[in-house]
């Protein structure tokens, strides 16, 4: 398991904006980009991608340094979609808002491998939910207000309308968010909740991207789907696999269902498990060990709602894996942490 985010990265021109907003916010961004392990003022390469753990690693020394809770919120906002290669240039030819979105979710492995985006429509609104699953919990927690703060910063520039969802809720307490609290005043903010989300109504989503271009959105998907599969073949089947179980664990994917998100038959690919030395149901249960330790130490989410993203159908069949992995029960460990 040690292995799994090694090949994981994120587009390297956002180390741009976190440099720039570092300047502006009068940091010593070299000192900054150097002790996370870049080679400042050369930390990125035109069309480079760089290591989630690099990144991790910066967002941590920020977190330490800076004094600006809203950081991540702030760059999310001034990340302008272009910056999201191929993908944002597809989401630049979509025909709305709506369609953005679900181009996104198809794609978001193209900007950052750990982040996942769930479209679902409901009666007169929009759920959007972002997981970001890397190893580190102040990266997840970074991603996900970037996120926020991107999506309000771009639908304005890219519909000419000024708008907000009508409900944000983040995994994360109030302690820790109440910059978001603030910045999004307009909106009901939970706290606290089973996933991070955000509600858009039906009037917004239909709102026209003012650089929609059907032909050059056609084009630019393709080429999406090209990138997206140059990317999973050099991916090995531990990585393919283990990325598909994060990102859908809450629903307690299936090896039928890894196969069908893979593309191969469930024969097929029990076989290739087998010739790897790969145990399907292991690799879950480890999966669900680290997702729990993770959500147990950085967040204060009932039992009961880290079972049920962990793909439990009962508390009581998580309490009793996590209490034979460890020796105690999930709160046990939490008040000993």
């Amino acid at each position: 398991m040690g292995n799994r985010q090694e090949q994981k990265t994120v587009v390297g021109i956002y180390l741009v904006y976190i440099d720039d907003l570092l300047t502006e916010l009068g940091c010593h961004s070299e000192s900054i980009f150097e002790d996370a392990g870049f080679s400042y003022p050369d930390y990125v390469q035109h069309g480079e991608r760089v290591s989630v753990d690099k990144v991790g690693e910066l967002v941590n020394i920020i977190n330490a340094r800076v004094n600006f809770p809203e950081f991540f919120l702030r760059l999310g906002e001034r990340i302008p979609i272009m910056a999201n290669g191929q993908l944002g240039q597809a989401i630049l030819a979509c025909k709305n808002v709506r369609a953005a979105l679900i181009l996104a979710q198809q794609y978001a492995a193209l900007a950052v491998t750990d982040v996942k985006i769930s479209v679902q429509k409901e009666i007169g609104y929009t759920v959007v939910d972002v997981q970001a699953k890397t190893a580190s919990p102040a990266l997840n927690k970074a991603f996900v207000e970037a996120m926020i703060g991107t999506f309000n910063a771009n639908m304005a520039r890219l519909t000419g309308v000024v708008f907000f969802p009508k409900t944000v809720s983040v995994m994360y307490s109030k302690s820790e968010c109440l910059h978001l609290d603030k910045m999004y005043s307009r909106c009901e903010v939970t706290f606290s909740a089973p996933s991070n989300t955000f509600t858009i109504s039906d009037h917004h989503l239909d709102l026209p991207i003012t650089t929609a271009d059907k032909l050059s959105e056609v084009i630019l998907v393709a080429q999406c789907e090209d990138e997206l599969e140059k990317m999973q073949s050099s991916i090995s089947l531990s990585e393919r696999i283990s990325q598909i179980i994060v990102l859908y664990l809450d629903s307690s994917p299936s090896i039928l269902f890894v196969a069908e998100k893979l593309q191969v038959s469930e024969r097929t690919l029990r076989r290739r498990l087998a010739e790897n030395g790969i145990c399907f149901r292991d690799l879950l249960k480890d999966i669900r060990h680290e997702t729990a330790i993770d959500i147990l130490k950085n967040t204060d989410m009932r039992i009961e709602l880290i079972a049920w993203k962990l793909g439990y159908k009962e508390t009581s069949n998580f309490r009793k894996a996590f209490k034979a992995r460890t020796g105690v029960s999930p709160r046990e460990w939490r008040d000993n942490a």
